[in-house]
């Protein structure tokens, strides 16, 4: 699989960058990466710096595709107001046999992150 961080900004001046990062947790994942096919909850996680100054989760979106990111369509995220941590359920259509994920988030002092991953998880 493909992992790229493509545009990363903060309005934050610290010797603690305030880095943001996306985890995606697909249930039920084998030794290969793969999942049955049908509806996968995917828990989403915004993660920050350690050392960074304290924020709030403002924004996050989640878009998937399933032709190796030529086209995207996005995806309901459920969490709650200003929450780190969200879930997005996926629903496997017959064909499909990788999904690939985007996500976008910002928090309250104004740092941004996309972040994509090209074959995140295969379907069996």
């Amino acid at each position: 699989y493909e992992i790229s961080v493509r545009d990363w900004s903060s309005d934050v001046c610290s010797s603690d960058l305030p880095l943001l990062g996306v985890r995606f947790a697909p249930a039920n994942l084998n030794m290969t990466n793969e999942v049955s096919p049908g509806t996968v909850q995917v828990p989403v996680t915004v993660q920050r710096s350690q050392n960074a100054p304290e924020a709030t989760i403002a924004s996050l979106t989640v878009e998937l595709s399933l032709d190796d990111g030529a086209t995207w369509r996005p995806v309901p995220v459920t969490r709650a107001p200003d929450a780190a941590t969200g879930t997005v359920l996926i629903d496997h259509p017959i064909n499909a046999r990788y999904i690939s994920l985007r996500a976008r988030a910002s928090d309250s002092l104004g740092s941004t992150v996309e972040q994509t991953i090209i074959r995140a998880y295969g379907i069996r």
